[in-house]
């Protein structure tokens, strides 16, 4: 069976590419001309370029396959223009079940977020499938409810058999432009980062690729699942990193309005400054005090989704942050004699 994967050079791209091999898929792979393939090199597959906003270069790459995994959403948090990220998201998924209808494609399987079904604001709720963020801000997250609810009405109107699944905060081997989600664990092990109440979805790259995998002959098309490991609280993460690493991010219990105010007075100081903002504010609004507590029995019983522990999950970033040498020297020197990196990643 021949599966295209859209945005195939990303961090979930380079690992379900190499799941689909490893399932004896044949593959084929959309990225753009110019993009970082690095994840890509040496693999069995045959390589299609092309923007994921060109109608026609989606088509060509889609024709023959029975299967789509579409990746292709720009994964940046801290955007200069909002339109940076959220046109693409949308135009993207638009060509995909425009160019599926067309073609006859057997089925969709869209990678979106847990961003799309947000965090609660209690922690013993737990969030589901038929949840979603209505009060989201952050460009990354409007993007990808956006573009997951267009794709929906897509799909039914089009006649598209179409499945999402959403992950919480993706980790692992591969990421080789260092996402946001890597980002903030190099932050935390140095010690530079602050958590406040709450708790965080982790889950590991490679548990999101078996899923993408299964839900080709497993899912069932109409069906959103969330693919999501361990659910830590901020004050227990903080205490993990410490004993893994010997440092770790200071934490804040401080109210919600307190730790909003501190966060929005930052930003701006920091732009009259002329100096990057280290935390948006309509970032701290999804995080702070919010807890990002799922309900994935329907992804077990259905795809088969397993979950590595968060001690598991934050290990593989601290081999591959010192295998792409991602930390500054002291952390490193820190890190190297009680984490090997892994021979294969070479």
């Amino acid at each position: 069976m021949l599966v295209l994967v859209t945005g195939a050079n990303g961090h979930i791209g380079a690992n379900v590419t190499r799941a689909l091999i490893k399932a004896g898929y044949d593959v084929r792979a959309m990225v753009r001309e110019g993009a970082d393939t690095r994840g890509l090199q040496g693999l069995a597959l045959k390589m299609f370029y092309g923007d994921i906003r060109d109608t026609a270069a989606v088509e060509a790459s889609m024709r023959d396959c029975e299967v789509v995994i579409n990746l292709a959403t720009p994964y940046i948090t801290n955007p200069s223009r909002r339109a940076d990220v959220i046109d693409p998201a949308m135009e993207g998924v638009r060509n995909v079940l425009q160019a599926a209808a067309r073609l006859g494609v057997r089925r969709v399987v869209h990678a979106s977020s847990m961003a799309a079904i947000g965090p609660s604001k209690d922690p013993a709720r737990l969030r589901t499938e038929q949840d979603w963020f209505d009060e989201a801000d952050m460009p990354y997250t409007i993007a990808k409810r956006d573009s997951e609810r267009i794709a929906w009405t897509l799909a039914e109107a089009l006649d598209v058999p179409f499945i999402s699944l959403n992950p919480p905060v993706v980790l692992g081997r591969f990421d080789y432009r260092i996402t946001p989600s890597t980002r903030w664990v190099l932050d935390m092990v140095e010690g530079t980062a602050m958590l406040p109440k709450g708790a965080v979805g982790l889950v590991h790259v490679l548990d999101v690729a078996d899923a993408l995998v299964s839900a080709i002959e497993r899912g069932r098309p109409g069906e959103r699942y969330i693919i999501a490991g361990p659910s830590v609280h901020f004050k227990n993460l903080v205490e993990t990193i410490r004993d893994m690493t010997g440092n770790g991010p200071q934490y804040m219990p401080a109210p919600r309005p307190l730790v909003l105010g501190v966060i929005s007075m930052q930003a701006g100081l920091l732009k009259m400054m002329g100096r990057p903002v280290l935390a948006s504010v309509g970032a701290a609004q999804e995080w702070v005090h919010r807890y990002q507590v799922y309900d994935t029995a329907k992804a077990r019983n259905e795809l088969g989704l397993s979950s590595h522990t968060a001690e598991e999950i934050l290990t593989e970033v601290i081999q591959w942050s010192l295998h792409m040498n991602q930390f500054s020297p002291a952390t490193a020197a820190r890190l190297q004699p009680r984490y090997s990196t892994h021979t294969d990643w070479n």
